[in-house]
């Protein structure tokens, strides 16, 4: 049994997360907002912490990065629940993806039993991160908080250099600018897929249009960040696909 923490405001969503977990015999709390929740974990150190993406009284992902303040081995995992009409409708979220409430309850339990396996940024396995951006004061801004957090950064300036790189190195994450010279960011990620087809890719831009993203998710990308974003999503980002990859 695990102390697991649900921060929802959507009280339906909450409930019927709640009782899946009290089914499996965990113990559950839920919240609406994140400021209560946070003073709740600080008391309560929670095993897992499921927040939604959006809460009505904090910024995005700020309570993910208080959390981590306050514990940096903290267990958190930020959703985005699929209700059964979005499901219906054939809508999704693009980035982080969507769980139904029944896929949750899986995630938790894969991440349970994976516990004794997973390696934090502290210890001595540092997660390996590439990334690849031809501009090098972005790839300096990624390497110098990458990796003051504790993960070990290597950079190149061009998708042909990150490609021999990611064989090299053979990283848990890729951040991958789409535009570079002699190779885009989509054409990278494409050749990625095709010898690395498990790695994390989280696509670094300033292009926001809707048909670049769709591109980049046809060929796999775990999230698309644009700029300019915050270091703390950056984190996040970072943070909850090394940990899904544990499972």
């Amino acid at each position: 049994m695990s102390k697991i923490m649900v921060v929802h405001p959507d009280t339906g969503i909450a409930g019927r997360l709640s009782a899946l977990l009290v089914g499996q015999k965990h113990e559950v709390r839920t919240f609406r907002e994140g400021r209560p929740a946070l003073e709740a974990f600080v008391a309560e150190k929670p095993e897992f912490i499921l927040v939604n993406d959006v809460l009505p009284d904090t910024a995005d992902h700020a309570l993910f990065a208080e959390i981590m303040k306050v514990d940096p081995a903290a267990k958190v995992l930020v959703i985005s629940v699929l209700e059964d009409q979005q499901e219906a409708e054939g809508l999704s979220r693009f980035g982080i993806r969507s769980f139904r409430p029944e896929e949750v309850v899986g995630v938790v339990d894969k991440l349970r039993k994976a516990a004794g396996q997973l390696k934090r940024p502290a210890e001595k396995t540092k997660p390996r991160i590439v990334a690849i951006d031809d501009d090098s004061a972005v790839t300096e801004m990624l390497e110098s908080a990458l990796t003051l957090t504790g993960y070990e950064v290597a950079c190149a300036e061009d998708g042909l250099k990150g490609l021999a790189l990611v064989k090299k190195v053979k990283p848990q994450l890729v951040l991958l600018d789409v535009a570079m010279p002699r190779m885009t960011g989509p054409e990278t990620l494409k050749l990625i897929r095709e010898f690395d087809p498990r790695v994390g890719v989280v696509m670094i831009t300033g292009d926001s249009s809707f048909e670049m993203m769709e591109e980049c998710r046809r060929y796999g990308a775990f999230d698309y960040l644009v700029k300019p974003f915050s270091i703390d999503y950056l984190l996040f980002c970072v943070y909850s696909r090394i940990l899904l990859a544990t499972i």
